[in-house]
């Protein structure tokens, strides 16, 4: 069959079921007809995403009904609180949101817009991203072993279109990676942009991204200068009374961080993120959300130093990269572990490169079989095993988030939002 032909089906399928498309496109097509399937896919989850009130995304879906009535002057005065970081209290602090606000709302009056725009910009960055990893036409994916394929699937359930809701946090991480990725692979430097530009979609990047631009400009210092910082960091923090010190010079940076960590009156810390109550929480959303994936990346970093394969010897240019960013990352998220919730979303950063670095040398053959007892693949399985809190937490959370309708006729939403319901809301019904 003709290459558009193919093309032609595909979007056809995902006209008709969007999964359907998805599925077809990656088979099918090629690179860059994949990434078009990828983005459309996005465009269509974003469009249907189910959610309540309580969460990320109806919080989002409230924001924009405040620009429906925003002035152009009012829309600029954010515009520039945002660029000189003088936001007032309860006003968007990142360029990205304001902006996809400023379109969905104020020139269209649509929350649904504001998520297939979010669900166009994440699959765009989120495809490219599992584009440059996993190579969907090699044939030897046909023929891969059952370890191979849970890595692979680790990888990309590890913020895949479930995570989209959110809308700056998880943009912003595929925006730095394939900024990462691109750079070592090619040297390119329109890929330092990407870099450069990740805290306008969150400003937690403005730090996040900080481990990345040391391992592209100091990639030439020897590993176990970054080996031996990772393994202090084990053991000390940041001074966080000094860092609750410096963001008191700003507002913004005051208000930010005590969402995340604060100091009474009589000294004492607080981190108010850590001493949320989940003992109510099933076992795989108690673990599964955080848990398992930073004990599993850091076992997976161990696994690599220790096994000796962090070597030019055995990594090539890319992989390396990804070592020494996933390396410096976790050191940076210990540092920080003084608040939960800074040290989480650094390290879930960390998580996507060693994930992605254990499936490039997994499909590039670097864990090969040896006679007698195989250490590497047991220490592998062990730590994909850590990782099925993780793998069940996404599987009840996907069911949630994801209509039915991307299943079949999608555009009925657009006659009645009645019928968007979710995969578990489909299945209650059936059971109830």
């Amino acid at each position: 069959m003709y290459p558009k032909q193919n093309k032609g089906y595909a979007l056809v399928f995902l006209m008709v079921s969007p999964i359907l498309g998805l599925v077809y496109g990656l088979r099918n097509l090629d690179r860059k007809g994949k990434h078009l399937v990828l983005i459309l896919f996005g465009l269509f989850y974003g469009l249907l995403l189910t959610y309540s009130e309580g969460n990320d995304a109806g919080a989002y879906a409230s924001l924009v009904k405040s620009y429906y009535y925003l002035g152009w002057d009012t829309f600029v005065d954010r515009l520039i609180g945002i660029l000189t970081q003088t936001s007032e209290y309860g006003l968007p602090i990142d360029l990205y949101i304001h902006i996809l606000c400023g379109i969905a709302g104020s020139i269209f009056s649509s929350t649904s817009l504001l998520f297939a725009l979010v669900g166009t910009v994440y699959g765009y960055f989120y495809g490219s991203a599992l584009l440059k990893v996993i190579d969907f036409s090699n044939s030897k994916l046909k023929k891969i072993s059952f370890l191979t394929f849970m890595l692979i699937l680790l990888f990309v359930i590890h913020r895949s279109f479930d995570s989209m809701q959110t809308i700056r946090s998880w943009t912003g991480m595929w925006i730095l990676f394939n900024g990462v990725f691109g750079y070592f692979k090619t040297k390119n430097k329109k890929y330092l942009l990407l870099i450069i530009i990740s805290p306008f979609f969150h400003l937690m990047y403005g730090f996040i991204a900080i481990p990345a631009i040391l391992a592209i400009a100091f990639k030439s210092l020897p590993k176990f200068l970054f080996i031996g910082i990772y393994a202090i960091s084990f053991i000390f923090n940041v001074n966080s009374l000094a860092v609750v010190d410096a963001a008191s010079d700003n507002d913004l940076a005051k208000r930010k961080l005590g969402g995340y960590y604060r100091v009474d009156k009589d000294g004492g810390t607080i981190d108010p993120i850590a001493m949320r109550d989940d003992s109510n929480k099933v076992w795989y959303a108690k673990y599964g959300k955080t848990t398992s994936v930073y004990t599993g990346a850091t076992f997976f970093i161990i696994f690599l130093i220790l096994g000796g394969y962090y070597s030019k010897k055995i990594m090539n240019n890319v992989e390396y990269g990804l070592m020494t960013t996933a390396l410096l990352m976790a050191t940076l998220a210990n540092f920080l572990s003084f608040a939960f919730a800074l040290y989480s979303r650094t390290m879930a950063n960390a998580s996507v490169y060693i994930l992605a670095l254990m499936v490039l040398l997994v499909l590039r053959g670097v864990f090969k079989k040896r006679p007698g007892i195989n250490y590497e693949t047991i220490g592998i399985w062990i730590g994909i095993i850590i990782f099925i809190p993780k793998i069940v937490y996404f599987s009840s959370d996907i069911l949630y988030k994801t209509s039915m309708l991307l299943f079949v006729f999608p555009f009925i939403n657009l006659f009645d939002t009645n019928l968007n319901l979710s995969i578990r809301d489909m299945i209650n019904l059936f059971i109830n």
